[in-house]
């Protein structure tokens, strides 16, 4: 696997965060800068550390945890998915500010869900060839320092986007961002299954 290789890879694993943290980053009343980083660095350490261990463990176990990762992410993104909804239409009429933009819980479960993709790849380096230490600990470098920048971008993205725009303040952001995660949820189990016909 080449670096050019290795990074598209990254920024592909690192779209899913960018969505997500765009979708928070338009919920925040107010942000700070050791939020965005702590949040930022839960989705930057997570699918380095998943990927880490998908290759480490690959040998033993990978034909089983390949057949039920994606239905472990599409439960966590369903069940993320309909409770946002469920709050928007609950709270649809009332200025709140949003109460789970940094629930520490609803984060490590978004960051969780997001890498399991990371540790299916870090399963397939194993197959492709990846031998020393130093190699596997930078390929999952990479991974993690990608979905760390594209998370922190989205974030920032998204709370500028909210506080500078009109037409973005009337936008449904607890309702989008459910949505978003029952698609990306409904993508991967899509994905997986079409594989396995």
């Amino acid at each position: 696997m080449t670096y050019l290789e290795l990074w598209l890879i990254a920024i592909g694993l690192a779209m899913d965060c960018f969505v997500i943290a765009i979708s928070r980053g338009l919920m925040f009343k107010e942000i700070k800068g050791k939020e965005v980083l702590g949040i930022s660095f839960l989705f930057g350490i997570s699918p380095a550390l998943l990927s880490f261990l998908g290759y480490f463990i690959s040998c033993s176990f990978s034909h089983y945890l390949m057949r039920i990762d994606y239905w472990i992410v599409f439960i966590i993104f369903s069940c993320l998915g309909i409770q946002m909804i469920w709050e928007y239409y609950k709270e649809r009429g009332q200025i709140e500010p949003c109460k789970a933009c940094v629930n520490i819980k609803v984060i490590c479960l978004l960051a969780l869900a997001t890498s399991m993709d990371a540790f299916g790849i870090g399963i397939s380096w194993a197959l492709i060839g990846i031998k020393r230490n130093m190699e596997i600990f930078y390929t999952a470098s990479v991974v993690g320092f990608a979905s760390f920048l594209f998370t922190f971008i989205g974030l920032l993205f998204g709370y500028w986007s909210q506080k500078n725009s009109y037409y973005i303040r009337q936008i449904p952001v607890k309702l989008l961002g459910g949505l978003i995660l029952l698609i990306i949820g409904g993508k991967v189990l899509f994905e997986h299954l079409s594989m396995h016909q």
